[in-house]
């Protein structure tokens, strides 16, 4: 039942989107360092599906040129299809309200297992399957992409029961560092970034992902994160 910094009520049952693509919210996921996640129904397609949204905060709209910077990364990531890729259906927006649509998911991220003690729980064969099938979705979008993805991090993967790991390929990276502290809710991709992300203007490059991977198969194995949030380049290479 909260009410959202437009001032649209986002509440089970409302109807949000244009009026060519409504999508009827059926139940709140919680909150993400991108936004507020929900299920819906998507009113405009047929058997009316389940999808998921997130819902961008009111601060990054605001920017200038936030939102053309981000329709054109959508663009860019939906051309990477794979089983592990998560879909998103493109960015809507109707009385202020901006939010992206993906396929459905259960909402639980890699970023909350690791929270809650229970990615240390999975067993080895578990481990193992969630890293393959997380370098194939970033192997998949090297491939169809040809650049750095430079924003891989755990709540970026989200795990759901019966269909396994699905990647959010957007490359938040380029659209929100520049307001990263005046997010509400911090991403956390520093952490796992490569030293040369540190770097002005940043010259990422597919190896850096890899870094990034091994940084989060690191604290898969280990129960302990690789780096802390505020350590710095000089921190990367000292360790």
């Amino acid at each position: 039942n909260d009410m959202d910094d437009s001032g649209v009520l986002l509440e089970i049952g409302a109807l949000v989107g244009p009026e060519r693509h409504r999508f009827r919210l059926t139940t709140e996921l919680g909150p993400h360092p991108y936004g507020t996640l929900w299920q819906a129904e998507d009113q405009a397609s047929s058997g009316r599906p389940t999808v998921t949204l997130l819902f961008l905060p009111d601060v990054l709209i605001r920017q200038p040129e936030f939102v053309e910077r981000l329709r054109k990364l959508i663009i860019v990531c939906r051309k990477c299809k794979h089983p592990n890729a998560l879909d998103c259906y493109g960015l809507f927006s109707a009385k202020g309200l901006f939010f992206l649509a993906f396929e459905a998911v259960d909402g639980l991220t890699l970023a909350d297992m690791f929270a809650s003690g229970k990615a240390a729980q999975l067993k080895p064969m578990q481990k193992q399957g969630l890293l393959i099938q997380m370098g194939k979705a970033m192997d998949a979008f090297h491939r169809e992409i040809h650049k750095s993805h430079a924003s891989l991090a755990p709540e970026l993967i989200f795990i759901s029961s019966k269909r396994g790991v699905r990647v959010m390929m957007i490359s938040w990276h380029y659209v929100v560092d520049d307001y990263f502290d005046l997010m509400p809710s911090k991403p956390t991709y520093r952490q796992y970034q490569a030293p040369e992300g540190f770097v002005d203007p940043q010259p990422t490059s597919l190896r850096s992902d890899v870094y990034a991977f091994a940084a989060l198969a690191y604290q898969l194995y280990a129960d302990k994160p690789a780096f802390l949030p505020d350590d710095d380049e000089k921190a990367r290479f000292q360790r």
